[in-house]
């Protein structure tokens, strides 16, 4: 049966600057084999379960579309067929003696599998989606060869399938920071929020950020990492409030080139990996929780 595994929604700045929907793209499984369908329909905001269900309905359109001689639409098109997409070209090769194979998820809820996305497939930019998947895997195994770090996420290694890697599975969390703010906020007057230890949060994010800072190489040499994309929904909090940094994407040695831009409004711009970017991250989450949470201090 086809599911849908991964949506998003396109859009581009309208005559006022608003953003405003263009099309959507869709991946989607159907037993072994992964494809990308295009659609003109908002898709980003329905949950996935909804999504598979609509899927035999664009399917059926897009083969209508098919069978009118005067539209002429390809596979890839929006609107039109969806394309097949090649293991071989889409996700990198798994080599055992290199990186950790990850343990069955059947029945396992504390684990979350993190697929590299390929909704930008055939296009520029799914290049750099496929080189940050192998950043983060890199830096990923080098910290769970370490011991890793407790308030760093905790890696369990990658999901292979016919020799391919096409994702990783990390230790499931409760929640991100910016949906605890997102909750405070929304409970307003009506009720008291669920308190949080924003002093412990930013204690812990600083514990974690010094760890990458400081890292060494197994001749003593400093090495260091920085994450480069501190924003309250890379923070995430397990069930007892810890803070775990996730989302290791643009996590690189400090002074090289970015892969991959930084979320915008939540850094200093710049296009090195960088200290002084994650201290400005950081300082940022710690004045927006400060604010949410500032009734309850």
């Amino acid at each position: 049966m086809a599911e849908v595994i991964d949506p998003l929604d396109l859009l581009q700045n309208g005559p006022d600057n608003e953003r405003v929907f263009e099309t959507s793209t869709i991946v989607y499984t159907d037993g072994c084999d992964r494809y990308v369908l295009r659609t003109s329909r908002h898709c980003d905001d329905k949950p996935l379960e909804v999504l598979t269900g609509l899927l035999p309905g664009l399917l059926a359109a897009a083969q209508e579309k098919v069978a009118d001689k005067e539209r002429q639409v390809a596979p890839g098109d929006v609107n039109g067929p969806p394309v097949l997409i090649n293991p071989d070209e889409a996700f990198p090769e798994f080599h055992a003696g290199l990186y950790t194979l990850a343990p069955d998820l059947c029945n396992r809820r504390d684990l979350y599998p993190k697929y590299l996305s390929l909704v930008h497939h055939g296009t520029p930019f799914q290049k750099i989606l496929h080189s940050s998947f192998l950043s983060e895997l890199t830096v990923l195994e080098e910290l769970h060869k370490m011991g890793g770090h407790p308030n760093i996420v905790k890696y369990h290694g990658v999901i292979v399938e016919r020799g391919r890697m096409v994702g990783l599975v990390l230790s499931k969390m409760k929640e991100t920071v910016h949906e605890r703010c997102k909750e405070a906020s929304a409970a307003g007057c009506s009720h008291q929020p669920r308190p949080l230890d924003v002093a412990k949060v930013v204690q812990e994010v600083e514990g974690a950020l010094a760890f990458l800072h400081n890292l060494k190489d197994g001749a003593g040499q400093k090495r260091p990492y920085c994450h480069n994309d501190v924003h309250p929904g890379n923070v995430m909090l397990t069930q007892d409030d810890t803070a775990v940094l996730v989302n290791l994407n643009s996590c690189q040695r400090l002074g090289t080139r970015l892969i991959k831009e930084m979320k915008i409004g939540w850094s200093e711009g710049g296009r090195r990996s960088a200290v002084q970017s994650d201290r400005a991250g950081l300082a940022k989450v710690e004045a927006f929780m400060r604010e949410t949470f500032k009734g309850t201090l």
